[in-house]
C-alpha cells in the first residue's frame, strides 16, 4: 500500500496482521514519517523483485516435479527414512543418482562425501584425524538429515545426546550417517 501512494498512518496500521494487530498505536507512530516519491519508487521495485523471485521459484519447483516424476518410487523410499523430507530426498537423488551406481560400496560413498575420518601417521605418531573435504554440499545435507533423524519422534532407537559434549554430538551425527550409508 505504501508503494501505491497510501500515506495515512491510520489506514496503514489497520492493515496489520497477526500479532501486530495488538500494536496499533505503536504502528501508527512508526508509520507517521513521510516517504517521498523516490523512496516509493525504490520500494515498488523491491516488491516487484520479490514477486519475480516467487514466480521463478514456482517455475523451478514445477520443472523439478516434472523431472523427478520418473523417480517417485525412490523418493518415497527415501522419504520413509527419519529426517528426510521431500526436498532432502530430491537433493540426494540429484547428487548421487537413483541407484548410486558411481559407488561400488557404501564405504566409497562415505569417503567421497567426506564422512570417513582420515588418519595420517608416521612411525606411530598420529598427525591428523580430520575427515577429507569431500562433497561439502552433500556432507552438509547428510549432517542436517542426521540431526533431524536424531530429533525425530518416530526414530525407534532414539539417540539421547543432551548431556554430551558438542564434539561428541558432532561425531554422533557423522556416525549415524556413516552407519546408514554402510547399510
Amino acid at each position: 500500500m505504501i508503494a501505491k501512494g497510501e500515506s495515512d498512518d491510520k489506514v496503514l496500521a489497520a492493515e496489520a496482521r497477526g500479532v501486530m494487530r495488538k500494536k496499533q498505536a505503536q504502528l501508527e507512530e512508526a508509520l507517521a514519517g513521510k516517504l517521498n516519491a523516490g523512496y516509493r519508487f525504490l520500494l515498488k521495485q523491491r516488491l516487484e523483485e520479490v514477486e519475480l523471485l516467487r514466480r521463478q521459484i514456482e517455475e523451478i519447483n514445477t520443472e523439478l516435479a516434472r523431472v523427478m516424476k520418473d523417480h517417485v518410487a525412490v523418493l518415497r523410499r527415501l522419504g520413509k527414512m527419519p529426517g528426510i523430507d521431500l526436498f532432502a530426498a530430491q537433493e540426494l537423488l540429484a547428487k548421487i543418482g537413483p541407484r548410486a551406481a558411481a559407488f561400488a560400496t557404501a564405504d566409497q560413498f562415505a569417503s567421497w562425501v567426506g564422512l570417513c575420518p582420515g588418519t595420517q601417521e608416521s612411525a606411530g605418531a598420529c598427525y591428523s584425524r580430520r575427515s577429507a573435504k569431500g562433497n561439502r554440499y552433500l556432507r552438509r545435507l547428510l549432517c542436517q538429515i542426521a540431526w533431524a533423524a536424531i530429533h525425530a519422534k518416530r526414530v525407534s532407537s532414539r539417540v539421547c545426546l543432551h548431556d554430551c559434549s558438542r564434539e561428541l554430538r558432532r561425531r554422533a551425527r557423522l556416525g549415524l550417517w556413516r552407519i546408514a550409508s554402510v547399510r
